[in-house]
């Protein structure tokens, strides 16, 4: 509920979608937004990095884990079952279109409405500039 009552608020035309757990790098907003836009997207991910932990073990499995889920991620954009993680940038008239994120869902909402936009036919990839989302 929150994401779709963010994004009625929004004044911009690109939305920006993130959990709250999550830790943009510098700049990750202009770039991305300057590479949705010359890419010509409706939709564009960002891949996702853990933070490193006190534990060189913990971190090491942790980046192997993060690793496989962006392969995935990054190979599934290209079919009519995208994924997506939990950063997302969106234009607002698709947004609009689409009806937003389905409410009832607790999880894998971000997956779900690129999958319904991809649907209707609009383009998702997912971004290669910002190079770090955590």
């Amino acid at each position: 509920m929150a994401k779709n009552n963010g994004a009625r608020a929004a004044k911009g035309n690109i939305l920006l979608f993130v959990d709250a757990d999550m830790i943009l790098p510098a700049g990750f907003i202009k770039t991305a937004t300057e590479e949705f836009k010359e890419r010509k997207l409706d939709l564009g991910g960002a891949l996702v990095f853990p933070i490193k932990t006190k534990s060189k073990i913990k971190s090491k499995i942790n980046e192997l884990n993060y690793s496989v889920i962006n392969l995935f991620i990054k190979l599934l954009q290209y079919t009519k079952n995208p994924f997506n993680n939990p950063c997302l940038l969106m234009k607002k008239k698709v947004h609009k279109k689409i009806k937003g994120f389905d409410e009832f869902l607790v999880f894998g909402e971000d997956s779900e409405v690129v999958k319904r936009a991809t649907a209707y036919g609009y383009k998702f990839r997912i971004l290669k500039t910002p190079k770090k989302v955590l």
